[in-house]
C-alpha cells in the first residue's frame, strides 16, 4: 500500500508536467531522459529517478502503476495522430516494414524520419524509406505487423527509444496459415541478408527461421488424386528447374494473383490445402523436384531439395 501511495504521489507531482496538452511530436521530445530531467528540476528527487529508471528501461516493479500512466497517454495520441511515417523496406520483390531491428519503426516528425533513413542507407547500403501514413493506412500498416508477427513497434529509436506491443496502438487479427513468427523470422533473415552482417549472427537467424519453418504449416497448391495430395509443381523457365509453392497465409497467395500472372493461372486451377512442413517429405524425393518456394509472389524464398530434407530430418 505504501508503494502505491508513492507511486501515486509521483505521478500527481509529474503528469500535468510532463503530459500537458500538446502534440505527439512534443510529448515524445519531453521523453527522452535528458529533457526529463530538465522538465523535472523542480519536482522532488525520487520522482525524477522513477521516471528516468524507466525511460532507460530498468526494470523495477515500483515504476510500474506511473509507468502504465505513460504508456496509456502515448499509446493514445499515437493512435490519434494524423499522420506517422513507417520505416518500409524494399530490398525485396515487394515492400515490406523494416524489422532489421527485431521491431516495426515508425515516426511523429518528418524531418527526423528523413534523416534516420539517410544515415541508416548509407551505413547500411540499403533501401529503406519513411513513408507518410494517413487514416487507414495507419490502421493497415499496424494490421501487417500482425500478419508479420512483429510483436513491437519502436517509435521514434532516435529520440526516446519507447517500445511498444503492437496491440497496445491498434489491435487486429489476421487469419494465418502459419505462424507469423515464421514469417518474421523469414523476411528478418532477407532483410538482413543485404547487409554486411557478421556471418554469426546470420548463421543463428538462419538456424532458428529453418528450424520454425520445419515446425511450421503452410498453404500449399495442389489437388487429390486417388484420395492422396498431389502438389503443384512451378517451372523456373531460366533452368527449367521445378518447385513446389508454398504460402505462409491467403494474402502472399493473393500477392501471387497480382505479380505473376502466369503461375496466378495454375494457382486458380488448384486445391489449396494446409499441409506441415515435414509433410512434403515424400516430395522430396522425387528428382525433377528442386526444392519449396515460399510466397513466390512476394519475398520469393527458396528452400532446395537439400535444405528441405535437412530441415525435415532435425
Amino acid at each position: 500500500m505504501e508503494m502505491n501511495n508513492k507511486i501515486m504521489s509521483a505521478a500527481e507531482k509529474i503528469v500535468p508536467e510532463l503530459l500537458p496538452d500538446c502534440d505527439v511530436k512534443k510529448l515524445l521530445v519531453v521523453c527522452s531522459p535528458d529533457e526529463f530531467r530538465k522538465r523535472l528540476k523542480g519536482a522532488d528527487d525520487e520522482s525524477v529517478i522513477v521516471f528516468a529508471d524507466y525511460i532507460l528501461e530498468q526494470k523495477n516493479e515500483f515504476l510500474q502503476g506511473i509507468a502504465n500512466i505513460m504508456v496509456s497517454e502515448i499509446a493514445a495520441r499515437i493512435k490519434n495522430a494524423e499522420k506517422i511515417y513507417a520505416l518500409l523496406d524494399h530490398t525485396l520483390a515487394k515492400t515490406y516494414p523494416n524489422v532489421v531491428s527485431g521491431n516495426a519503426v515508425i515516426f511523429l516528425d518528418e524531418t527526423r524520419a528523413q534523416q534516420f533513413v539517410g544515415a541508416y542507407n548509407e551505413k547500411n547500403k540499403t533501401k529503406v524509406s519513411a513513408a507518410e501514413l494517413k487514416g487507414d493506412e495507419i490502421t493497415n500498416f499496424f494490421m501487417s505487423m500482425t500478419r508479420f508477427g512483429i510483436e513491437f513497434v519502436e517509435i521514434e529509436p532516435t529520440l526516446c527509444k519507447i517500445r511498444y506491443k503492437q496491440k497496445q496502438l491498434i489491435a487486429t487479427d489476421f487469419d494465418s496459415v502459419s505462424d507469423p513468427v515464421v514469417n518474421f523470422m523469414m523476411l528478418r533473415f532477407l532483410q538482413m541478408q543485404v547487409r554486411d552482417e557478421n556471418p554469426k549472427v546470420m548463421k543463428i537467424l538462419e538456424q532458428g527461421m529453418l528450424s520454425a519453418i520445419g515446425n511450421a504449416t503452410f498453404a500449399c497448391m495442389g489437388m487429390t488424386l486417388n484420395g492422396q495430395f498431389e502438389a503443384l509443381l512451378i517451372t523456373d523457365k531460366r533452368d527449367g528447374s521445378k518447385w513446389i509453392p508454398c504460402f505462409t497465409d491467403t494474402t502472399e497467395i493473393q500477392e501471387t494473383y497480382t505479380t505473376i500472372p502466369a503461375i496466378a493461372k495454375l494457382l486458380m486451377s488448384s486445391q489449396v490445402v494446409t499441409i506441415g512442413f515435414t509433410e512434403l517429405e515424400r516430395f522430396m524425393d522425387i528428382d525433377r523436384v528442386a526444392g519449396v518456394v515460399m510466397n513466390i509472389g512476394g519475398y520469393g524464398m527458396r528452400l532446395t531439395r537439400q535444405t528441405c530434407k535437412m530441415i525435415i530430418s532435425a
